[in-house]
């Protein structure tokens, strides 16, 4: 059991948020293959901004589902499976 409170958790995103801006890395990752499997579109303009920085692989898809994609376990498993099997 994690006996940490959300501060502890969250204190390295809170010291230093810019390190943690997945936009801000776009660059960084422009090399690397992303799969972005999201649970709504407020992560579009993040999206966005990765894919047009990246120049090998970049994937993203919106699910109905739910933050742990309760309903979509068994697609995740297969979507990863088959992204691994490339």
């Amino acid at each position: 059991m994690l006996n940490s409170s959300l501060h502890d958790i969250f204190s390295p995103v809170l010291r230093d948020p810019d390190y943690f801006d997945l936009a801000k890395g776009a660059k960084a990752l422009a090399k690397k293959q992303i799969v972005m499997l999201d649970e709504h579109i407020g992560n579009n303009a993040l999206a966005h901004t990765l894919k047009s920085s990246n120049n090998i692989y970049f994937d993203y898809e919106v699910w109905q589902t739910d933050h742990p994609f309760t309903n979509k376990r068994i697609a995740l498993f297969k979507k990863t499976l088959k992204f691994l099997e490339q």
